[in-house]
C-alpha cells in the first residue's frame, strides 16, 4: 500500500510541475501574440499586461549567467547614463557656435534617428514629409540638450525656451532627517546617479563573492537610492521621447495612415535576448506538455531541472544579493526554483512516465524491451 501511495504522489508531483511549466509557457506565448497584434494596429487591452521578455530579468540579475548576458546587451545603469550624457565641448570651444543638438548624447541621437527611419518606412512618407520630419527632429534635438544641461532659473535656461516647461518640478534630496527641493540641471542629477551607481558597485565587490556582508546596513540603502534615481531619470527620458514622437506624428503623419498602419513598430531586441525568449517560451511549452503526457518523462525532467538551474545562475537566492523582479517572499539560500529543480532531478531518475503516461504505452508495445529479472524469494 505504501509503495502504491508513493507512486501516486510521484506521478502527481510530475503532473503538477508539468502543469506549472505548460501554463507559464502559454502565458508568455500569449503576451507575445499580444505584442504582435499591437504592431499590426489591433487594439491592446490593458488588462492583458505588457509583453513578456527575459531582458529585465538578466539586466537585474546578480548571478554569473546574468553577467554574461549583460555583457552582450549592456548594463541598465550604464545605458541610461550614456543616454543622458551630452557630447563634450570641443577643446577649442568651437562647439559653442554650433547648434545645441550637436551635443546630443550619441546613444540617444542614434535611437532618435532610428525611430525616424522606422517612422518613414512604416508610414511610407513622401519626400516632403521626410524633409519636414527631419527638420522637426533636429528642432527636438536642439531643445533636448538645453533641457539636459541648463539649470532652471538661469539665463541660459530662459534663453533656450525651457521656461515653457511648466510641469518641470525641482529635484528632491533626502537626508536622514529631512527632504528638500534643489534647482539643478538634469545633467547634475545624472552625475549624482553615476556616483551612487559607482558606490553600489564598490559595495558589491569581493566581499560578496566570499559571502561576507561587511556593509550589510549600508548596501540596501544605497541600492534603494540607485533604484529611485534610475526610476526618476527613466521617467524624465521617456517623457521627452514621448514628446518627440508625438511632435513627429502630429505634424507629419496623417490620421488615415495611423488608422490603417497603426503604431510604429518597436526596435528589435538584442539577438541574444530574442533567442533566449524564443527558447524559454517553447522550452516551457514542450517540457510542460511532455511531463503532463508522461512522454520522455525522465529526459524532460532533466531538461526542466537544467532550465531552473539557469534561473538560479541568473538570480541566486543568496541573502546578500538583491531579489529578482516579481519575487514572492524572501529567501535564505533556498527558493522555490531550487525546490522544484531538486524535485525534477529526482524525477529524472524515476520512470514515472511508465507508471502513468505515454512512456508506459511505448514500453508495453516495444518488442525489444528487456524483461525484468525475477527477484529471488
Amino acid at each position: 500500500m505504501r509503495e502504491r501511495l508513493a507512486l501516486i504522489f510521484l506521478v502527481s508531483l510530475r503532473l503538477a510541475i508539468g502543469w506549472h511549466f505548460l501554463f507559464e509557457g502559454l502565458e508568455k506565448r500569449r503576451s507575445v501574440n499580444l505584442e504582435e497584434s499591437v504592431l499590426i494596429g489591433k487594439p491592446w487591452s490593458g488588462e492583458l499586461g505588457q509583453p513578456w521578455t527575459s531582458e529585465s530579468y538578466f539586466r537585474e540579475g546578480a548571478g554569473p549567467l546574468a553577467k554574461i548576458v549583460r555583457s552582450r546587451i549592456g548594463d541598465t545603469d550604464d545605458l541610461l547614463i550614456a543616454r543622458l550624457t551630452p557630447r563634450p565641448l570641443s577643446s577649442n570651444g568651437g562647439a559653442s557656435l554650433s547648434r545645441p543638438g550637436d551635443r546630443m548624447p550619441e546613444l540617444l541621437d542614434n535611437e532618435w534617428d532610428d525611430y525616424l527611419n522606422r517612422l518613414i518606412a512604416h508610414h511610407a512618407l513622401d519626400v516632403l514629409q521626410q524633409e519636414r520630419a527631419k527638420t522637426i527632429l533636429q528642432w527636438e534635438k536642439d531643445q533636448f540638450v538645453p533641457w539636459l544641461t541648463e539649470t532652471p532659473g538661469t539665463v541660459g535656461w530662459l534663453l533656450s525656451g525651457q521656461w515653457t516647461d511648466f510641469e518641470r518640478k525641482p529635484f528632491k534630496r533626502t537626508t536622514l532627517t529631512e527632504s528638500y527641493d534643489v534647482q539643478i540641471s538634469v545633467s547634475d542629477r545624472v552625475e549624482e546617479y553615476r556616483r551612487k551607481v559607482e558606490e553600489l558597485r564598490a559595495l558589491q565587490g569581493p566581499s560578496d563573492a566570499i559571502g561576507k556582508d561587511v556593509e550589510k546596513g549600508k548596501r540596501p540603502a544605497v541600492r534603494a537610492e540607485v533604484m529611485a534615481l534610475r526610476s526618476e531619470l527613466q521617467g524624465l527620458l521617456e517623457e521627452r521621447n514621448g514628446q518627440m514622437k508625438k511632435m513627429l506624428i502630429d505634424n507629419v503623419v496623417s490620421k488615415e495612415s495611423i488608422r490603417i498602419r497603426g503604431p510604429v513598430p518597436q526596435p528589435p531586441k538584442p539577438s541574444i535576448i530574442r533567442w533566449i525568449d524564443l527558447g524559454t517560451r517553447w522550452g516551457l511549452l514542450v517540457i510542460g506538455g511532455c511531463l503532463l503526457l508522461g512522454f520522455l518523462s525522465r529526459t524532460m525532467s532533466f531538461a526542466g531541472a537544467m532550465f531552473l538551474l539557469m534561473t538560479l545562475l541568473t538570480h541566486p537566492s543568496l541573502p546578500w544579493l538583491p531579489e529578482p523582479p516579481n519575487a514572492e517572499g524572501h529567501y535564505f539560500f533556498v527558493n522555490k526554483n531550487m525546490i522544484e529543480m531538486l524535485a525534477l532531478f529526482m524525477l529524472a531518475f524515476i520512470p514515472s512516465g511508465r507508471w502513468f503516461g505515454i512512456d508506459g504505452l511505448i514500453h508495453a508495445l516495444n518488442p525489444w524491451r528487456k524483461e525484468q529479472p525475477e527477484h529471488p524469494e
